[in-house]
């Protein structure tokens, strides 16, 4: 008698009845509970963009596309109505303009952002539940990091931008696990999200950052909605040899699927190392140098004049400066990637926030903080096994030394805020869009979020 026939799954077949085949009760509460947080500080970073410049550029370049009859998804923090994919890109970029969204570092990049930007206005359309809401980002964001896996370190260190690249992916599955599409609707829309995919390095510290982001939200909703609707792609597209999403974004060393697949979900991702929360707005490689920065200012007595200073000295992996390395930033955007900055900012001002990444913030301290007498040192040996951690050494014109060494950066995985430094960012981030009142309500609505019959009450507080 013959042996029966093993059949053979591929990787975005096996992924995708991944997704179709969880249901909410499938997912373990602390998994939900970790997730309720990465939405609340999404949303509040998102509504502390309202008035930021990226998000005015692109609300004045799309102004005839906005707030018409046929808008009707809202974004949050604004009076803003636009069509489902105008407010997935909208939705994005608010997310990311900050630089303040919440980071992973197998992802190498920011998981909530593009998920929920791309959920939240098919959310809204679909009146979908606190726990079908749930369960889609969940997922998108399972798929996202387990690509990144797969991809990383060789797709970072190539200078692809994770956030965006994969984030297009991960978002497209939620997007399509909200839809309840079935396996097959799902690889298509798969296949016509990595088509779409894209973000490059080169444009870290400008706008086009964050618009890697709304792109890859609005590109979501519209592979999804074009799969919805029949609409064809190569349903193998992430493990295709030649021109595969994997073949195309890989760097050295190369893409490896190993048994990553057949973990999604075991264990899940944003628990596995957790999703870290950014406690400054700036990039996550320049934390550990600010948290180094803020010590030494405290062992000082908070009494640190910077015209006594005679040097400085940063030391970190090159893995974390191949981006930071700026001695003289020249737009705030540029500064929040300036470790150089974001130190002598920090020994400055004893905080790292939105008012130090203004335009006069960074032109004044252009002029009068020493980054001149700034050196950067590659320490891959030191950092190898805690590559986000940084030491900072600051000598005086008296002879003083004071010298910090952060093994892992507040926010981390391994160095967790608090559910109170949490809460705390929130408020600062809403406060001058929300009123206490609705604040108060919003942070009550999230931490009931699966309890929602409909996920439009919390757009309601949220929206100006």
């Amino acid at each position: 008698m013959s042996s029966p026939v093993q059949r053979t799954v591929d990787p975005t077949e096996q992924l995708c009845e991944f997704v179709t085949g969880v249901e909410y009760n499938d997912i373990p509460e602390s998994v939900t509970e970790h997730a309720k947080l990465m939405i609340r500080d999404t949303l509040g970073v998102s509504i502390a963009a309202t008035k930021t410049q990226p998000f005015e550029r692109i609300r004045a370049a799309k102004r005839q596309d906005l707030n018409h009859g046929l808008s009707t998804a809202r974004v949050p923090g604004t009076p803003i109505r636009a069509s489902l994919g105008d407010a997935g890109l909208l939705n994005g970029i608010l997310a990311h303009a900050l630089d303040f969204d919440d980071v992973h570092p197998d992802m190498g990049g920011h998981p909530s952002s593009p998920v929920l930007s791309a959920l939240l206005p098919i959310s809204e359309q679909q009146n979908a539940s606190g726990k079908e809401f749930l369960r889609a980002f969940i997922l998108g964001t399972e798929v996202e990091i387990t690509l990144a896996n797969v991809l990383n370190p060789g797709h970072y260190e190539r200078g692809w931008h994770p956030t965006a690249i994969l984030g297009t992916v991960g978002a497209a599955t939620a997007v399509g696990a909200l839809c309840d599409q079935d396996d097959d609707t799902l690889r298509y829309a798969v296949g016509i999200a990595a088509s779409q995919a894209g973000g490059i390095k080169a444009n870290f510290g400008t706008m086009t950052k964050s618009y890697h982001v709304g792109r890859a939200a609005r590109s979501a909703i519209e592979a999804a909605q074009l799969a919805e609707e029949g609409f064809t792609s190569n349903p193998d597209a992430l493990e295709t040899d030649f021109g595969g999403f994997c073949d195309l974004f890989q760097g050295t060393p190369g893409y490896d699927f190993a048994d990553h697949i057949e973990k999604l979900g075991n264990p899940w991702k944003i628990l596995s190392p957790k999703v870290g929360f950014k406690p400054y707005p700036c990039c996550g490689s320049t934390h550990g140098a600010i948290d180094a920065a803020l010590a030494i200012r405290e062992n000082l007595d908070g009494n640190l004049d910077l015209e006594c200073v005679k040097s400085i000295e940063i030391e970190e992996h090159p893995r974390r400066l191949g981006h930071t390395n700026r001695p003289y930033p020249r737009t705030p955007l540029d500064a929040k990637f300036s470790v150089q900055y974001c130190v002598t900012s920090a020994l400055r001002n004893g905080d790292v926030w939105f008012d130090h990444f203004t335009l006069e913030a960074v032109e004044g301290d252009r002029q009068n903080v020493p980054l001149d007498r700034v050196t950067i040192q590659e320490r891959p040996e030191e950092f190898a096994n805690d590559d986000w951690g940084a030491e900072v050494i600051v000598r005086l014109t008296d002879g003083t030394e004071e010298s910090v060494r952060i093994p892992a950066p507040k926010g981390s995985a391994d160095n967790p805020m608090t559910d109170k430094e949490l809460e705390h960012k929130y408020g600062r981030c809403v406060a001058h869009v929300l009123p206490k009142e609705r604040a108060s309500e919003s942070i009550s609505l999230f931490e009931r979020l699966e309890n929602l019959d409909d996920v439009t009450e919390l757009l309601d507080v949220l929206t100006s």
